[in-house]
C-alpha cells in the first residue's frame, strides 16, 4: 500500500516526486578569516552568509563563486526545517570538555532558542532544537558546542479496501486464528491523522481516521468489524509552515492491520528531528523517562519507512544507534530500504591525481578556483590506467519547477560526529600578542613524533584592544611550509591533528579581521586519534567549456561530519555539469579515508551520472542497515516476477561502531537490503489508483509499502511461536530470510552461452536497470566471441523472453520488442566495443509486433558482421530500446511499457506459488563457414543473498510454520 522516503530532513520511501524542499543542502565555503564560524554545516552557513551579504558584511560566498555567470545560486538553506515563528530546527554536538547539564544550560541560554530533544550518551552528547536566525554564530561560538547541523525537511518515500499483499505472501492461506492477537507493533512515518496536504487530485483530504475505522480499514472504538482495539499515537506530527505531512503512517497502519487486524497499534512520528526520531523508537519499544514514552505502551515490533539524508553511510549514526537500542530489548525492526535505483549514485576508492597535469585530456579550467579546495589532490574516474577526474552529471529538476538543480548527498569512511580526543601530557606553552605592528604570532612545536596526534589549543584576551573577545584563525604548517590544516570556528580555537613528516612544525596565529590581543598556545599529546581526518570538496564546471560555476566545500575537520550535502540551482542552460571530486588537503593521519559514495535525491526527475555509473552501486544507507535492522525491498503484484526498479541496492560497509572504534575489515559488509516484500497494495487514501488494476482503490508503492507488510508478517510469526519474547530479533530474521522464494541471485543482468560447431564460444549478456539510463545505455548489450573462424550474423528473439508476463489483477502478454524509434533506442555501437566500429555491423529488425504496439517495435533484431571482423578476442556492445509487449486483448490497452532490465531476458520465478517461468531471449548465429550456433539469456536463480533484494520475497506460510533456528 505505501511507499518510502528518505528525510534529512528524513525522506520517506513513499513513491511519489519529492519536493526540492526536500533535498540535501549545500555546504558554504571552509574559507579563513570568514565571520562565520566553520562548525555551523553547509545549509546553516549559507543561511548564515545571504544575512551577512544583505547587510553588506559578506558581499560573495566564495564556494559558489563563478567565472562566468552569477546564476549559480546555493539552495541548500531552502529545505531547513522551521516552527511557526521561522526558527530553524537544528542539531547541537557537544563537545564532551564539560558535563552535558553545564553545556545544555549554556546553549539554552542562547536568545531564540528552544531545546526539544536531547541524547545524553551520543558521542559527547547532543541537542536538538529550534533556534532564530540571527543566533545562529552565537549558538556555533557558545562554550561546549563542537558543531550545528541544519535539520533538513522531512520526506519519505480488512474493510472496504484490502491490500493485495495477503495473495503475494499466501497471508490468506493461513488459519484464521493468527490474526495478531497479543502482538504489538509500532510505526514511524510523516503523520497519522494530521495530514497538511492531499494526496487526491484537488480538494481536501476527507478520509481521516474516523471514517477508516468506521469501514473497518483501522481498528478503534467505532470498528463494526469487532477490531476496537484503538491506535495508541504516542505523537503526532508538528505543525511546520515549510512542510507538508500526508498521513503516511495511516496507510502503513492500513497495510498491516489487512494481515494482522488485531495486533495493537502505535504510532509516533518521525519528522520531527532525527534525536527525535531515535527518541521515539525508544518510547515505542516502551523505554521510559522520554518525552513520548506510555508506560502501558511497548512493542515487539516496529516499522518506520523514512530516512534522514545525512544519516552515516560509513558509520552507526544517532537514528541507527536507537535501532540497535530497541533490537538489543527484543524488538524486530523493519525499515524501507529507499527508493533510488544504483544509476542515481556513484561509489569508489579514492584513485588520487596530483594537482600537476590534473586537467590534462579534459577542458576543466581551475583558473579562478580557491586552490585551498583542491590542494590536496584529485580522484580519478577512470579504472584502466588513464586519467579523467570529471564526471559528467545530467541534472534534474525539482519538483516545484523546471530550474535544474542538483542534489547529492556525499559521504567518505571518516569517522561522524567524534568526540573529543583524549587529552594527555602537555608538550609546550607559550604566549604572544598581536598588535597594531604584529599580525601573526608563529609557535614552533619541535621535531614532534611522525604520525603521532597532537592537540592545539588557542585562547585569546583582545580586552586590551577593545574589539571584544579575541577571534582566532589558527593554521598548521609543515616542515616543509605546506598547509596541513587551518582552523576558523569562531573565537578560540581547540583541534587535533596528525604529523607526517619529519622536523619542525609551525602554528601560526592571526587575528579575524586584524583582531589584537593576548594569544596562548598549548600543544598537548593526545591519546585518541578517531577524528575526520579528509575535507573532501565537490567543484563543478561546465560541459562546454570547462568553466568553474561552484562547489560544496563545507570545513568537514569544523563541522565534525564526513560529508557534502549539495543543494545547487545552476544557471539556465546547464543540462549537464562536470563534477571534479578533490581534497582540500593531502590528509596526515596514518589511515585516512579512501572510499566515498554519493546518492542524488531529486524525487521525480533526478539528477544522473551520465558516465562511471553501475547498475550494481550500493544505495541503501542509513539505520535501515543498522546491525538490528531489517531493510526491506519491494515487488509489484503488477510485476511480480522481479522486484521494483526503484529499490535501493546494497550491501553497505559500515566501517564505525557506534562509538567510534574501527570495525575489522573483514566484518564491515552487511547484507542489506534483508528481505523482499510487495508494495502497490490498495488503501483508503493513500496515494493515488494505478490503471494496473481493475478497482479504484488508491495503491500505495515504494519500500515504504514493502516494510510494514514485512512488520505484519513477523507479528503473525510471533503470534505462532507464543508471543512476545518467543523470538528473538536475530530468530526472526533467520526465519524470514530462509523462508523466502527463490529468486534472481544476478540482479540487472541475464547471460547466455553457445557453442560452434567448431568448438568456438559465443557469450552474450545484457546488463541494465529500468532507468533511463539503462534505456540508452549504448553498451548495454556485450556479444564476446573465443574461437577459430568469425561469426557472420547473429540475431535475437524477444518472443519467449518476460515469462512472467506481469499483473495479478490484469495479466500481461509474456515477451519483449526492440523498441527502435527514437523514444525509445535506436541501434547503437558502444564505446566499449573490442576491436569491431559501427562499420563492421549491419542491424535489421523483424517480426513487427501486432496492435497495440507502435511502428518500428519488433521482436528479432539482426546483426550482420562484415566478412572476417568479428573474430576471437573480439566484442561488440550496443544498445537497443527495449519494451513489454501488452496484447490488445487484455487491459489496459496503449503502448507498451518500456522494459529496459536486464532481468527480464531470462527465466524468472513466478508468485506466489514460486515456480520457475523458463524463457528468455534466443539468439541464433551464423559462422563464416556457415555452422551455426544457438542459445537463450538466463538469470541465475537460486536462493541466498543479491544486492537488489537481499533474501528474497517472504513466504508467508513457510516462515510461519518454521522451528525456531
Amino acid at each position: 500500500m505505501k511507499s518510502n522516503s528518505f528525510p534529512l530532513v528524513p525522506r520517506k520511501f513513499a513513491l511519489r516526486a519529492c519536493a526540492l524542499g526536500a533535498v540535501l543542502m549545500t555546504v558554504g565555503a571552509a574559507n579563513a578569516g570568514s565571520p562565520i564560524p566553520a562548525n555551523l554545516n553547509g545549509p546553516l552557513h549559507q543561511l548564515v552568509a545571504k544575512k551577512l551579504s544583505a547587510a553588506g558584511i559578506l558581499t560573495r560566498n566564495r564556494s559558489l563563486a563563478v567565472t562566468e555567470s552569477d546564476a549559480t545560486v546555493d539552495i541548500s538553506s531552502e529545505t531547513l526545517l522551521r516552527d511557526a515563528s521561522s526558527r530553524v530546527l537544528v542539531t547541537i554536538l557537544l563537545d564532551g570538555r564539560q558535563s552535558f547539564d553545564a553545556a545544555r544550560a549554556a546553549v539554552a541560554r542562547v536568545p531564540g532558542m528552544s531545546i526539544t530533544s536531547e541524547d545524553r550518551r551520543y558521542r559527547g552528547g547532543a541537542l536538538e532544537g529550534f533556534i532564530t536566525e540571527d543566533s545562529l554564530v552565537t549558538l556555533a561560538k557558545t562554550p561546549g558546542v563542537s558543531a550545528v547541523h541544519g535539520q533538513s525537511r522531512p520526506h519519505t518515500n480488512v474493510g472496504a479496501t484490502t491490500t493485495q499483499g495477503l495473495v503475494q505472501h499466501k497471508i490468506n492461506q493461513l488459519p484464521s486464528n493468527l490474526n495478531g492477537t497479543g502482538i504489538t507493533i509500532g510505526i514511524l512515518s510523516d503523520s497519522y491523522n494530521t495530514a497538511s496536504i492531499s494526496l487526491a487530485t484537488g480538494g481536501s483530504l476527507t478520509i481521516r481516521e474516523a471514517q477508516d475505522i468506521a469501514s473497518c480499514d483501522l481498528p478503534g472504538a467505532a470498528n463494526p468489524c469487532g477490531n476496537t482495539q484503538p491506535v495508541v499515537v504516542l505523537k503526532d506530527a508538528g505543525t511546520y509552515p515549510n512542510s507538508s505531512t500526508y498521513d503516511e503512517g495511516r496507510g502503513m497502519a492500513q497495510l498491516i492491520h489487512d494481515a494482522a487486524p488485531k495486533a495493537r497499534l502505535g504510532f509516533a512520528t518521525a519528522f520531527d528531528g532525527e534525536l527525535a526520531f531515535a527518541n521515539n523508537i525508544r518510547a515505542l519499544a516502551g523505554i521510559q523517562g522520554l518525552p513520548n514514552s506510555r508506560p502501558d505502551f511497548a512493542a515487539q515490533i516496529i516499522v518506520d519507512d523514512v530516512q534522514y539524508y545525512d544519516e552515516g553511510m560509513f558509520a552507526d549514526t544517532i537514528v541507527a544507534q536507537a535501532v540497535d537500542d530497541v533490537t538489543a530489548l527484543g524488538v524486530s525492526y523493519f525499515s524501507s530500504a529507499g527508493n533510488t535505483p544504483p544509476t542515481e549514485g556513484y561509489g569508489s576508492d579514492f584513485r588520487y591525481v596530483p594537482v600537476a597535469g590534473a586537467t590534462t585530456g579534459t577542458n576543466i579550467n581551475l583558473a579562478g578556483v580557491d586552490p585551498a579546495l583542491y590542494q590536496g589532490g584529485f580522484h580519478n574516474f577512470r579504472t584502466d590506467g588513464t586519467q579523467d577526474i570529471a564526471q559528467t552529471i545530467t541534472l534534474g529538476t525539482s519538483s516545484a519547477g523546471a530550474a535544474r538543480v542538483l542534489q547529492m548527498m556525499f559521504q567518505w569512511d571518516d569517522p561522524y560526529d567524534t568526540t573529543p580526543a583524549v587529552v594527555g601530557s602537555q608538550v609546550l606553552q607559550t604566549q604572544g600578542t598581536l598588535s597594531a605592528t604584529v599580525s601573526q604570532f608563529d609557535t614552533t612545536l619541535s621535531n614532534p613524533t611522525a604520525g603521532a596526534a597532537y592537540q592545539i589549543d588557542v585562547r585569546g584576551d583582545s580586552t586590551t584592544g577593545g574589539v571584544g573577545n579575541f577571534d582566532a584563525i589558527v593554521t598548521v604548517l609543515a616542515p616543509d611550509g605546506s598547509v596541513v590544516q587551518t582552523v576558523d570556528t569562531g573565537t578560540s580555537e581547540t583541534f587535533t591533528f596528525f604529523t607526517s613528516q619529519a622536523g619542525n612544525y609551525t602554528i601560526r596565529t592571526t587575528g579575524y579581521n586584524s583582531d589584537k590581543g593576548t594569544v596562548t598556545v598549548t600543544v598537548n599529546n593526545v591519546a585518541g586519534t578517531q577524528r575526520v581526518t579528509t575535507d573532501y570538496n565537490l567543484l563543478f564546471f561546465k560541459t562546454s567549456n570547462g568553466a568553474f560555476l561552484g562547489a560544496a566545500s563545507e570545513n568537514n575537520i569544523a563541522s565534525n561530519r564526513p560529508l557534502e550535502s549539495v543543494g545547487i540551482q545552476f544557471p539556465t542552460g546547464n543540462t549537464q555539469v562536470q563534477m571534479v571530486i578533490a581534497r582540500a588537503a593531502v590528509p596526515t593521519a596514518p589511515q585516512p579515508a579512501n572510499r566515498f559514495r554519493y546518492v542524488t535525491n531529486n524525487g521525480g526527475n533526478p539528477s544522473l551520472p551520465a558516465e562511471y555509473f553501475s547498475y550494481s552501486t550500493p544505495i541503501t544507507y542509513g539505520h535501515n542497515s543498522a546491525a538490528g535492522a531489517n531493510g526491506v525491498a519491494a515487488y509489484s503484484p503488477f510485476q511480480p516476477a522481479i522486484p521494483e526498479d526503484f529499490t535501493s541496492t546494497g550491501p553497505v560497509r559500515i566501517v564505525w561502531d557506534r562509538n567510534n572504534n574501527r570495525i575489522p575489515e573483514d566484518q564491515q559488509v552487511r547484507l542489506r537490503p534483508n528481505l523482499a516484500a510487495m508494495d502497490g497494495g490498495n488503501t483508503t487514501f493513500f496515494t493515488s489508483d494505478t490503471n494496473r488494476d481493475l478497482d479504484t482503490f488508491p495503491n500505495f508503492f515504494g519500500t515504504s509499502a514493502a516494510a510494514p507488510t514485512a512488520a505484519s508478517i513477523a507479528a503473525l510469526v510471533l503470534q505462532n511461536k507464543g508471543g512476545p519474547g518467543s523470538v528473538t530479533p536475530m530468530q526472526m530474521r533467520t526465519i524470514l530470510q530462509n523462508s523466502t522464494l527463490q529468486h534472481d541471485l544476478d540482479p540487472y543482468s541475464a547471460t547466455g552461452t553457445a557453442t560452434t560447431t567448431s568448438r568456438g564460444r559465443v557469450t552474450v549478456s545484457l546488463n541494465g536497470d529500468n532507468s533511463t539510463l539503462a534505456r540508452t545505455d549504448p553498451n548495454a548489450f556485450t556479444v564476446a566471441y573465443t574461437g577459430p573462424g568469425s561469426i557472420a550474423s547473429i540475431t535475437f528473439d524477444g518472443t519467449t523472453a518476460n515469462p512472467g508476463g506481469g499483473n495479478v489483477s490484469v495479466p500481461s502478454t509474456p515477451g519483449l520488442v526492440f523498441d527502435v524509434r527514437t523514444a525509445g533506442q535506436p541501434f547503437v555501437v558502444g564505446s566499449g566495443s573490442v576491436g569491431l566500429t559501427t562499420a563492421n555491423v549491419t542491424a535489421t529488425t523483424s517480426s513487427q509486433a501486432p496492435s497495440p504496439a507502435a511502428t518500428n517495435m519488433f521482436f528479432k533484431l539482426k546483426l550482420d558482421f562484415s566478412s572476417g571482423s568479428f573474430t576471437t578476442g573480439k566484442a561488440l556492445r550496443f544498445g537497443v530500446g527495449r519494451a513489454m509487449y501488452r496484447s490488445a486483448s487484455l487491459p489496459p490497452n496503449g503502448t507498451s511499457a518500456t522494459a529496459n532490465s536486464g532481468d527480464l531476458a531470462g527465466s524468472v520465478i513466478r508468485q506466489p506459488d514460486g515456480t520457475l517461468a523458463s524463457g528468455g531471449i534466443t539468439f541464433t548465429g551464423t559462422m563464416s563457414d556457415g555452422s551455426t550456433f544457438s542459445g537463450v539469456l538466463a538469470n541465475r536463480i537460486g536462493t541466498g543473498y543479491s544486492f537488489l533484494d537481499g533474501f528474497g520475497f517472504i513466504d508467508a506460510v513457510k516462515a510461519v510454520n518454521a522451528p525456531l533456528p
